[in-house]
C-alpha cells in the first residue's frame, strides 16, 4: 500500500469544477500512462474494483491564496500500482490538467513526515502488528468526501457497519495476500454504530448524480473481544488507503481515522 500527496499550484484562471472526480481520475491516469502505458490501459479497462484511489483537490490555505494551491492524494493497494506512484514521485511530474484548470506540481509528499496523509504500509506487517496490539474499545471514521455503496442499480448512502466494514473486507480480500477467512461474518454482525454526526451530499459524477454521506461515525464491537477489536483496528487503519464504498477512483469514500 502506498499513498502520495501532491501539492498543486494553479497556473491559469479557469475555475475548478465543484464536482471534479471524473476529471481528477482522468488526470491521474494521464500522469501514470507515461510511466507504464500497458499496465495503466489494463487498469483503466478492468471492470472489477481498481487498486487505486483518487481524491478530489483539497484547497490549501496560504497567504492571499495566490496562486490557488491544492493537495491531491493518490493511493495504491497493490505492488504494481504502488510502483507507479513511486516512479511518479521520483520524476516530479510538471503539470496536471483537471477540466479546464491547469496546475503545476510543486511537491510530492511520500512520507507522514512530509504530509500526514502520505505513507506506505505492508499488508503482512500491518496484520502482525495488530495481532499484538492492545486495541481501543471504539474506532471513529471521518468521511471527508461523500460515500455511498452500490445496491443493485441504486446507491445506498448509509454508514451501516456491515456496509462500511464489508467494503474494507472486500478490498482487503482482493488485494492482500492474507485472507479474512471466518472473520467476515463475525465483523458484519458484531459491530454497531455508537455515535455519529453526518449528513448527505449530492455529487455530480459527470454521467450521473449520486447521493453520499459525510461526517464522523464511531463503531464499537457488540462483545468484548480483543481479537475482534484488533480486526476492526486493522481495517480502520486500512481505510485511508483503500477508501470505502463506490467510486473511490472518482473522489468518493475518502476516510480519515479517529479524526
Amino acid at each position: 500500500m502506498k499513498a502520495i500527496v501532491m501539492t498543486l499550484k494553479q497556473v491559469n484562471q479557469e475555475p475548478l469544477p465543484p464536482s471534479h472526480g471524473a476529471f481528477a481520475y482522468a488526470a491521474a491516469l494521464e500522469l501514470l500512462v507515461h510511466i507504464d502505458p500497458v499496465f495503466v490501459t489494463h487498469l483503466h479497462d478492468a471492470q472489477a474494483a481498481k487498486p487505486l484511489t483518487v481524491s478530489p483537490l483539497f484547497p490549501v490555505e496560504n497567504e492571499h491564496n495566490k496562486p490557488p494551491t491544492f493537495h491531491w492524494r493518490l493511493t495504491a493497494l497493490e505492488r504494481d500500482t504502488a510502483r507507479l506512484l513511486t516512479q511518479l514521485s521520483q520524476e516530479r511530474s510538471g503539470g496536471v490538467r483537471i477540466g479546464h484548470s491547469v496546475f503545476a506540481v510543486s511537491d510530492i509528499a511520500t512520507t507522514p513526515e512530509q504530509h500526514p496523509d502520505a505513507g506506505e504500509q505492508d499488508y503482512l506487517q500491518m496484520f502482525e502488528r495488530w495481532g499484538r496490539a492492545e486495541p481501543p474499545a471504539a474506532f471513529t471514521l471521518r468521511f471527508i468526501t461523500p460515500t455511498t455503496f452500490k445496491a443493485g442499480a441504486q446507491e445506498a448512502p448509509y454508514p451501516l457497519p456491515r456496509l462500511v466494514f464489508g467494503s474494507l473486507m472486500d478490498n482487503w480480500t482482493q488485494w492482500s495476500p492474507i485472507p479474512m477467512g471466518e472473520w467476515r461474518a463475525l465483523l458484519e454482525r458484531a459491530i454497531f454504530m455508537s455515535n455519529w454526526r453526518g449528513e448527505t451530499r449530492r455529487v455530480d459524477l459527470g454521467a450521473r448524480y449520486v447521493t453520499g454521506f459525510i461526517g464522523k461515525f464511531t463503531y464499537r464491537p457488540t462483545e468484548r473481544s480483543r481479537d475482534l477489536q484488533r480486526m476492526m483496528g486493522m481495517l480502520a487503519e486500512y481505510a485511508p488507503y483503500a477508501g470505502i464504498g463506490w467510486q473511490t477512483t472518482h473522489g468518493l469514500g475518502q476516510v480519515r481515522v479517529n479524526g
